[in-house]
C-alpha cells in the first residue's frame, strides 16, 4: 500500500488523473497534502520549497476545483489548515 492510500484513501491513479491538468505549483501542493495530511500554508511552503506566494496560488486553484478544503485552526483563528479532499468525484 502506498503512502497516498494510507493517508487519504486516494489511489495513486486518482491522484495522477486529477493532477494532470493542474499547474506545477498546484500539483506540488496537492501531492504534499495527499502525502502528509492537513497542513498550514506556511508548512506547505517549507515542505515543498515553494514560495508562500506560489503556495497560495496553488491553493487557490485547488480550492476552485474543490480538490482541497480549508479547515480553521481553533488555536489561532487567523490561520487555516488545508486538506486534500478524500474523494475526487
Amino acid at each position: 500500500m502506498s503512502v497516498v492510500e494510507e493517508n487519504q484513501g486516494i489511489s495513486p491513479q486518482e491522484v495522477l488523473k486529477v493532477t494532470k491538468d493542474l499547474p506545477k505549483s498546484a500539483r506540488t501542493v496537492f501531492l504534499a497534502l495527499v502525502e502528509t495530511g492537513p497542513m498550514k500554508s506556511k508548512d506547505l511552503s517549507e515542505h515543498t520549497a515553494l514560495s508562500s506566494r506560489t503556495v497560495r496560488y496553488g491553493l487557490e486553484i485547488l480550492r476552485e476545483r474543490k480538490l482541497v478544503r480549508r479547515i480553521p485552526d481553533f488555536n489561532d483563528l487567523r490561520s487555516h489548515f488545508y486538506k486534500a479532499q478524500p474523494t475526487m468525484s
